[in-house]
C-alpha cells in the first residue's frame, strides 16, 4: 500500500478477503486509462515487494482448491453522475485495458 502511495498511484484502499492470505486493493476514482495504468504498476509493485520478502503473489481467478470465493477484479464505473455500477465478472488476472474498453463499448457505445 505504501509503495503505491509513494509511487503516486491512485490507491484508494485495501482489505482482507475470506480465503486465508487473500487480500484486495482498490485503485480509483480516476478515468479508465489512468486506472488501468495504475493497476499494472500496483500489480508490479506487489509482485516485486513480494519477491523481496519471499511471498508468492498470484492473480489467479481460483488460487486455491476448495470452497473459496474466487479472486475478482471488480470494476466500479459511473455514467453522467447518476451513481455507479459495479461489474463483478472480470477475474483478478483480467487485462484492465480490455475491461475498460468493453465497458465503454457496452454501456456508452464507444468503440
Amino acid at each position: 500500500m505504501q509503495a503505491s502511495v509513494d509511487a503516486g498511484l491512485a490507491f484508494a484502499g485495501a482489505n482482507w478477503e475470506v480465503m486465508p492470505g487473500q487480500a484486495e486493493f482498490q485503485i480509483g476514482a480516476v478515468d479508465g486509462l489512468t486506472a488501468s495504468d495504475h493497476i499494472w504498476l500496483a500489480r508490479w509493485l506487489l509482485q516485486r515487494i513480494g519477491e523481496d520478502h519471499r511471498v508468492a503473489v498470484t492473480f489467479d481467478a481460483k488460487p486455491a482448491k476448495g470452497d473459496w470465493n474466487g479472486a475478482g477484479m471488480h470494476t466500479n464505473f459511473s455514467t453522467n453522475g447518476s451513481g455507479y455500477l459495479e461489474d463483478r465478472r472480470p477475474n483478478a488476472n483480467a487485462d484492465p485495458y480490455a475491461v475498460a474498453a468493453r465497458l465503454l463499448a457496452m454501456v456508452c457505445g464507444i468503440d
